[in-house]
């Protein structure tokens, strides 16, 4: 598992790199971009999609839940 923490903040992942960060498919994250459901900031450079380290780090934490 790729930990991004120990990665630069602007440090660009691939979507394999970024699903598997996340645990999560591929094929997840593609239909997340497609259904604009789910917000991760993603960078577009011709046909190839990267994902910064620093706005997966923001999303996991936009996503946790605290316990009661």
């Amino acid at each position: 598992m790729i930990d991004l923490e120990a990665l630069p903040p602007s440090t660009l992942l691939t979507s394999k790199q970024a699903a598997e960060a996340l645990s999560t498919p591929q094929a997840t994250l593609s239909l997340w971009r497609h259904r604009k459901n789910v917000a991760i900031p993603y960078i577009k450079i011709g046909g190839n999609v990267r994902y910064r380290a620093s706005d997966l780090l923001e999303f996991i934490k936009s996503a946790t839940v605290a316990a009661a």
